[in-house]
């Protein structure tokens, strides 16, 4: 996760390539290199640095508006603050209902057939009712965020998100393909209230046997997981050159 002075601002790299873009030495400058590098997709100069403007209004959220903007770029789509404000408030669990729940859904639609590059998001809502005791009813809601590599026919990561009255539960599989006949992945995940340290066992086994069918999986759960990245990862830039094509 950022911190307000974070280590890549010792690379000269990095501070080279936001000269070059007119860009300002700040964590969301930071975002938006790391968001580059993952979808390998660079935006005009002037779409960046409108993105930057737009993201600092956003406040304590200005990374995760950073994030949606830039996704949104990667779609054709102009990052306003009304579009940017519609994904966050699916992002943060907003329940809405009538009207505005339909909208939503609606340019969700829309955006999942819209790209410009070879990484592509999917994003999923999904609402689910059901009854505790056969009594209680009980409403859960979240969303699935799917990455997937168009050139190689390939999902490289999922998230999954999930709310009800109670507790809410984050989880991010990243699918590694390492040889044909085996296939691995690692999994990183979050409830919320926190879990003590039993539950956190019980639940890493219980989600590694679900899914050891599938990969040979790695589990880890990571208390921080809300308060980090919507959609692209905090990457290291030891080995970037400065400048992208």
């Amino acid at each position: 996760m950022l911190k307000e002075n974070p280590e890549f601002f010792n690379f000269p790299q990095v501070k080279y390539f936001f000269d070059k873009l007119n860009l300002p030495a700040d964590i969301i400058s930071v975002k938006i290199l790391q968001c580059i590098i993952e979808m390998q997709f660079k935006p005009h100069e002037k779409s960046l640095i409108n993105i930057h403007k737009m993201a600092q209004k956003f406040e304590n959220k200005s990374l995760k508006a950073t994030e949606v903007a830039m996704y949104l770029e990667t779609k054709g789509i102009e990052a306003t603050e009304e579009n940017v404000l519609m994904i966050l408030n699916l992002l943060d669990d907003d329940d809405n209902e009538g009207e505005q729940k339909k909208r939503n859904n609606e340019f969700l639609k829309y955006l999942n057939h819209k790209t410009k590059t070879n990484k592509h998001w999917i994003f999923l809502p999904f609402e689910y009712k059901y009854f505790k005791n056969d009594t209680k009813k009980i409403n859960a809601w979240g969303n699935i965020r799917v990455l997937i590599d168009k050139n190689k026919k390939k999902v490289e990561k999922i998230i999954f998100f999930c709310k009800n009255s109670r507790k809410k539960i984050k989880i991010v599989l990243y699918l590694l393909y390492g040889t044909r006949d085996k296939k691995s992945a690692k999994l990183i995940f979050c409830e919320k209230p926190n879990l003590n340290i039993i539950k956190k066992y019980h639940n890493s086994k219980l989600l590694k046997e679900l899914l050891n069918t599938f990969f040979e999986l790695s589990v880890k759960y990571d208390s921080e997981l809300f308060e980090k990245n919507a959609f692209f990862d905090d990457i290291s830039f030891e080995t970037f050159s400065g400048d992208l094509a």
